[in-house]
């Protein structure tokens, strides 16, 4: 419904949504999770054609979180928050392709973490200082049962922070992709009954040149080079990272359209995201990615 209208229902459901996350992003153990949730409602609001209302609404999520602590880097986090709304919401409008979303979503998700990184930077907090000290603090509280002193406990939480430091753009990249996705399925499914549904996962189709690019990176990971030049050494860790996620994510759509249209559907997919934390699963699920673009690009060209 346009402007001049009475909101849907579709808007009174993300108005509620919005306040209930906007209420939980107050709550200190829940703002970073929620924060970023936030675009949801403003999505549909977008989507609608409600543009004041999406606009005012991202003048209280400034407010709010200005109020609530976070000074200008909450001011900032609501402009992205806005902004990535708005791009998310014109790519379903005017792109046939649900991708089109996801891709400018994630571009404006890593802008966002850029920012937010560089405001906490400058008011003085070394970011992987403060990793290394939240690590060593998580694995004392478990070093009885995991049998480390505290030799040991010092030693794995500067390793794991130093792997983060290495695939930091990875790290990023990785988590703006799933932030967009997990933003336009909810939003696709307040608006299910206003938009035709469009397939999503069993849609997801590399090109042939990702798995180039990962045995590549991975052979040069392998191989140890080019770890004497430290840019070189992050780049092909990074590529082969990314590689392998994207091709990971091609696995379980592999899977995805082996189940969908089954009974209990939904309950494989939440146990093949769930077998995604475990390495063996994950690397299955690269090495069957791996071998359903083979096949696709096979029969395209055959």
């Amino acid at each position: 419904m346009n402007e001049g209208g009475q909101f849907s229902r579709e808007a009174r459901t993300a108005a509620v949504v919005f306040f209930v996350l906007l209420g939980m992003t107050l709550v200190p153990p829940f703002t970073l999770l929620t924060a970023w949730l936030l675009p949801v409602p403003l999505i549909v609001f977008w989507r609608l054609g409600h543009r004041r209302a999406a606009m005012v609404l991202t003048g209280i999520v400034a407010l709010a979180l200005w109020a609530g602590g976070m000074g200008l880097a909450g001011v900032f986090m609501a402009l992205g928050v806005g902004f990535v709304s708005y791009v998310m919401a014109e790519s379903m409008r005017t792109v046939e392709s649900p991708f089109a979303a996801i891709i400018t979503g994630a571009l404006v998700f890593i802008m966002m973490e850029l920012v937010v990184l560089a405001l906490i930077r400058w008011s003085g907090i070394d970011i992987f200082d403060a990793l290394v000290h939240d690590l060593e603090d998580s694995l004392r509280q478990q070093q009885g049962m995991m049998g480390l002193d505290d030799a040991a406990v010092r030693t794995l939480a500067a390793d794991v922070a130093q792997w983060i430091r290495l695939m930091f753009p990875s790290v990023i990249s990785v988590v703006s992709v799933l932030l967009a996705g997990v933003n336009l399925v909810a939003a696709r499914w307040l608006l299910r009954h206003r938009i035709a549904p469009k397939p999503l996962l069993s849609a997801v189709r590399l090109p042939s040149s990702v798995v180039l690019v990962y045995v590549l990176a991975l052979a040069a990971v392998l191989l140890g080079w080019p770890k004497e030049i430290p840019f070189g050494w992050q780049l092909v860790n990074n590529a082969a990272f990314l590689a392998g996620f994207f091709l990971g994510v091609q696995g379980v759509a592999f899977l995805w359209r082996r189940v969908r249209g089954r009974t209990g559907q939904h309950l494989w997919l939440v146990l093949m995201l769930a077998g995604s934390l475990l390495r063996p699963v994950s690397s299955i699920y690269i090495v069957l990615g791996v071998i359903d673009v083979m096949n696709h690009s096979r029969r395209r060209l055959g």
